[in-house]
């Protein structure tokens, strides 16, 4: 029953990575240093309760997928860590962007699988007959979801890696370790569940927050112009101002993966922060930027009430994934609203 649910799995896969009009690029390692090229490296830890997780690059037990593009880029490009947590790309000259990670962890072979999809941006430029490192991320998830990220400068040790991987290399490769952006915007000490009564909000099973007025429906929609102005119905509480989040969305194959299988609704993942707005005292947001034409955002709406907020309104969807003798549902734990901007 495993393996006729895994090859099931697999068909799944296939079908649905081919779908879309985002390119996919499936990375190996990155062999030697060439003249016109640059090898971008370092290493991912995966934690889960407090245990180190070894990745795999064949199967489906606990594998780590990272995502990134060159920048302006419809092509995603992808890389599987193996079981040493590093990885090594060669890479054409250019700017470039990491955006996230997919894959799941799991402690035993009966174990529950914990998601691994995280939003995870790290901005850095690749130069020709250069290699840079980009630092040690570290992943600690708990199987509640709760996730944190860092990314540690273990310079002195990676360049050991590096060395017995390319030995013939003289030049040190150059350290680009940059500050991790926050996995959420914005100022606070504390954070409560908007559906709790802190926040005067009513929540469905499917809508988890605030409920839009425009946009109209939570996802799926094309907007007037490239600068619209969302609205939004208020909190019944008083003293409650609200903050507002808006992303450029990116099609990835974890989108593909994670698919309503009953409904077929997709769920884009967050990529660059476009826009952050903080402590607005009316429910309304006017972008102060224009947005591109023909794109689709993410967006969100926290209520605020000092440095106290709550968690950012979402949509909620059932999704099915392979378990390890049956197959069984699980509630994404990160589908943002989202709209379409206006074409030319």
């Amino acid at each position: 029953m495993k393996i006729l649910g895994s090859l099931y799995w697999i068909v799944i896969l296939v079908s649905v990575a081919m779908s879309g009009c985002t390119t996919t690029i499936k990375m190996e390692p990155a062999q030697s240093l060439s003249k016109e090229q640059a090898i971008v490296f370092g290493k991912v830890n995966v934690i889960v309760d407090g245990k180190h997780i070894k990745m795999t690059t064949s199967g489906f037990k606990s594998y780590l997928t990272i995502e990134f593009r060159q920048k302006g880029s419809s092509t995603i490009m992808e890389y599987k860590v193996d079981e040493t947590g590093y990885f090594y790309w060669t890479l054409a000259p250019g700017e470039y962007e990491v955006l996230g990670t997919y894959g799941l962890a799991a402690d035993g072979p009966f174990e529950m699988m914990t998601p691994l999809a995280q939003r995870v941006w790290i901005p850095f430029t690749a130069q020709p007959e250069e290699s840079l490192y980009l630092g040690d991320l570290t992943l600690e998830l708990s199987k509640n979801r709760h996730a944190k990220q860092r990314l540690d400068d273990n310079y002195s040790e990676a360049i050991k890696e590096f060395k017995k991987k390319y030995p013939s290399t003289h030049t040190d490769p150059l350290n680009r370790v940059t500050k991790l952006e926050p996995f959420n915007p914005g100022a606070h000490t504390k954070v409560t569940h908007i559906c709790s009564g802190d926040w005067g909000k009513y929540c469905s099973s499917y809508n988890i927050g605030i409920t839009p007025i425009y946009p109209d429906r939570l996802q799926d929609v094309v907007v007037a112009s490239i600068a619209p102005t969302l609205r939004w119905v208020p909190s019944s509480m008083p003293n409650v101002k609200y903050d507002v989040a808006i992303y450029e969305a990116y099609d990835s194959t974890w989108r593909k993966i994670a698919l309503d299988l009953l409904t077929g609704k997709e769920s884009w993942r967050r990529g660059r922060l476009m826009i952050y707005a903080q402590g607005l005292a009316a429910p309304k947001y006017k972008p102060d930027v224009s947005l591109q034409q023909d794109t689709t955002y993410l967006w969100s709406v926290r209520l605020r009430r000092g440095d106290t907020v709550s968690t950012w309104s979402q949509v909620k969807h059932t999704l099915v994934r392979p378990g390890t003798f049956w197959y069984f549902a699980i509630e994404q734990w990160e589908t943002w609203l989202n709209f379409t901007t206006p074409g030319k």
